[in-house]
């Protein structure tokens, strides 16, 4: 979790009732309700609440629950109701959980998710406009880092064109290890050094063609 900026605090609070009817809750998310003791949006990042150039909102919702049980569906339900980007903080004493999904068509429906945990907030670096805070979040879970001036979109298609890389590379290790013949290994060496050299211009956000 992290310490946000108190000019973005609103700590406004829903009813559950309005919540479950609002976004016409399915059984399942209905029952996983009962979960949940308090639904609060206590941060909206912003370009007025972070007085900056921007066009990307960030809706953080605090909820409370009354088990360490995660009401998955009802939490999917709910986002998939909201246009914008939000981040869910869930409570359970003093352990919390982050859970998001960046909502673009490319990236719809792929869930960031940390453990349980009772550690310290974490304080946010400097950055200029809440693009670069939600890509900062983002880089926390993905296994590389954005480039200065990267868009979120960039920035994740660039990832998971890396993470493409990692497990071409991997089977080539696997299969170079196995191969016996000199003129074969030879061939997926070659291929090896290719794909490893196409791999550094793209983390220095050079494209392949």
């Amino acid at each position: 979790m992290y310490k946000l900026p108190s000019k973005t605090r609103i700590d406004k609070k829903y009813k559950l009732s309005d919540i479950l009817k609002q976004i016409n809750a399915s059984k399942e998310a209905r029952k996983e309700s009962h979960l949940i003791n308090s639904i609060i949006l206590s941060n909206l990042l912003s370009p007025k609440t972070l007085n900056c150039i921007d066009n990307v909102e960030l809706f953080i919702f605090e909820i409370g629950l009354k088990e360490r049980i995660i009401p998955l569906q009802f939490l999917k339900e709910f986002d998939s109701k909201f246009k914008n980007n939000i981040i869910f903080y869930l409570k359970h004493e003093d352990y919390k959980l982050m859970l998001f999904e960046y909502k673009h068509n490319k990236f719809k429906g792929k869930y960031y998710m940390t453990n349980w945990n009772n550690d310290e907030d974490k304080e946010l670096p400097l950055l200029q406009n809440v693009s670069e805070i939600y890509k900062f979040i983002l880089s926390e879970f993905l296994d590389y880092s954005p480039l200065e001036n990267e868009s979120i979109i960039e920035y994740l298609t660039r990832n998971d064109k890396l993470f493409k890389y990692d497990l071409k590379m991997k089977k080539l290790k696997q299969a170079i290890a196995t191969e016996v013949q000199s003129k074969n290994k030879f061939e997926l060496n070659a291929k090896y050094k290719l794909l490893l050299k196409e791999k550094e211009d793209l983390l220095r956000g050079k494209e392949n063609e």
